[in-house]
């Protein structure tokens, strides 16, 4: 009866390490989308059409103690639509832009925009490699409520707002409607938000830079 008894537990015991040794699925990898390759700038101006639009880059310039980069691009609407989400990167290092401007229909021939990004020249110490990245084309509208209001409602946010040129409180506009639960803060930032509209780009960039 003992041998008997301790047979079993053995046989348990075995059965239990083999179940725990048994190989388990692997998981499944979560699937990242793989980032645009970089543009590689060898001459200016350059032409290139990317996200559907066409664009130049027309090449940089130092100027008033800036390394100012020209680019040029077709808008999507007659607008005039500026850069956003912009990143310089040169030797390692992020720069912080020190002005940015675009200017309607000046550039190519055909309706081109024409943008500038500004940075302290200074910093750049000696020649190299620089990237840029530009991943927010951006119009504004202010003053236009009626399409402010498209965009509010559009994104269901419950905002109602008004404009009005004798509003003094900086902003053209005041909330005659939100949510309950929302912040004042939190209703003002997003109606502010709604009088622009964005499209979201991947331009990525790299050129050499001759010693300034």
């Amino acid at each position: 009866m003992r041998i008997s008894s301790l047979l079993q537990i053995i046989l348990s015991i075995t059965t239990l390490v083999l179940v725990n040794c048994t190989p388990q699925s692997p998981a499944v990898a979560e699937v990242t989308p793989t980032p645009r390759p970089v543009i590689e700038v060898t001459s200016f101006p350059s032409t290139f059409k990317i996200d559907n639009i066409d664009i130049e880059f027309s090449g940089y310039k130092v100027e008033k103690g800036n390394f100012i980069i020209m680019i040029c691009f077709r808008p999507p609407t007659q607008e005039v639509w500026s850069f956003g989400d912009t990143k310089f990167t040169m030797q390692h290092l992020i720069f912080n832009e020190s002005w940015t401007s675009v200017k309607g229909d000046i550039g190519i021939a055909g309706g081109f925009d024409c943008g500038e990004l500004a940075y302290p020249i200074n910093l750049i110490r000696s020649p190299g490699k620089a990237e840029l990245s530009i991943g927010r084309l951006v119009t504004s509208f202010y003053g236009n409520c009626d399409r402010a209001q498209k965009n509010l409602d559009k994104a269901k946010t419950g905002i109602g707002i008004r404009c009005d040129p004798k509003i003094k409180n900086g902003l053209g506009f005041v909330i005659v409607k939100k949510p309950i639960f929302m912040k004042d803060e939190e209703a003002i930032f997003k109606a502010y938000n709604a009088f622009s509209d964005t499209i979201q780009v991947n331009w990525r960039f790299s050129f050499f830079v001759n010693k300034p």
